[in-house]
């Protein structure tokens, strides 16, 4: 049997949730080598790079980094003796100068600290790359974070326009609601339900959710109307079908769409697209005001203003 209920009614509720997923790996920025220097020492230079740092060499980049940290940062060797003493450490400004010349070793928590005092991480100290290549890895994850925002921002700005229209329908059903209440005339009613119905399509079933339940309409209600005028539409168009000649009935209709029409009206499953179509006809739409007026004028919300 068909399923003539009103679908994709989450389409206009809650938040289209954010599809990180979509997150490519961040733009990778490729150092060419020149190919004419393929020469063994350079291979070995260029595998040792990639390796990392050896145990001998990292006092040696510890102490680079931390005199162009602290240089960086304006600080001198004695303000940063005493930034460090702060979180715990008794450092002088001789302490500071034997570290940067590589004369000390550097325990594990004094590194850390220097590293939350000069806004770095522990993994800076011991970096075999230059200020090119640390700038490359910041590009990235400026990047990858651009791409992560933009992602979010579409997400919201798509479900506030969602709220918008949804907003926009139940206005325009309250508003005609409201105007029958102060004229208690059913003539302007039933003008306005079909000029709203004409405007908004089946959209007019799905959107206005806060107004039909202060109605007291239920999906159960939306749903039986859109079956009833799916079913008018059906009969309205089997009956012009009826009376057309062959040539007419060529030059208006497909073999497909008829076979819909009568599949339609026997229960039988049809292509989504022309329930579409029975549902931007005139016959459903008249069917879908008619019964929405009904239903608002037996409503007791609107009964007990009276």
């Amino acid at each position: 049997m068909l399923d003539r209920s009103i679908p994709e009614k989450d389409a206009w509720q809650g938040w289209r949730k954010s599809t990180l997923s979509r997150v490519s790996r961040p733009v990778a920025f490729i150092l060419m080598r020149d190919s004419r220097q393929s020469t063994p020492a350079v291979a070995e230079a260029l595998a040792q790079a990639e390796r990392g740092p050896t145990a001998d060499q990292v006092p040696w980049l510890l102490a680079d980094r931390l005199k162009a940290a602290r240089l960086a940062a304006g600080l001198s060797q004695e303000a940063l003796a005493k930034a460090v003493n702060e979180h715990g450490l008794t450092w002088r400004q001789t302490t500071v100068a034997k570290t940067e010349k590589g004369d000390r070793p550097v325990l594990f928590v004094e590194a850390v600290i220097l590293a939350r005092v000069l806004g770095l991480s522990v993994e800076d100290f011991a970096s075999n790359s230059g200020p090119l290549e640390q700038l490359s890895d910041k590009i990235r994850t400026d990047w990858q974070q651009v791409r992560v925002d933009v992602i979010q921002a579409e997400a919201r700005l798509s479900y506030a326009r969602d709220r918008r229209a949804s907003i926009e329908v139940s206005a325009a059903l309250l508003e005609a609601v409201l105007n029958y209440k102060r004229e208690q005339d059913s003539g302007p009613l039933l003008d306005s339900i079909q000029a709203f119905v004409d405007r908004y399509g089946v959209e007019a079933l799905r959107a206005p959710e806060e107004v039909f339940r202060a109605l007291g309409l239920d999906d159960a209600v939306l749903r039986d109307i859109d079956g009833q005028a799916l079913l008018d539409a059906g009969e309205a168009g089997t009956a012009e079908i009826a009376i057309m000649s062959q040539q007419q009935l060529a030059e208006n209709y497909t073999g497909e769409h008829l076979k819909n029409a009568y599949a339609f009206l026997e229960g039988k499953a049809v292509d989504p697209e022309f329930i579409r179509y029975m549902r931007d006809g005139a016959a459903w739409r008249r069917t879908v005001a008619l019964l929405l007026t009904s239903l608002i004028i037996e409503s007791d919300v609107v009964r007990d203003n009276f």
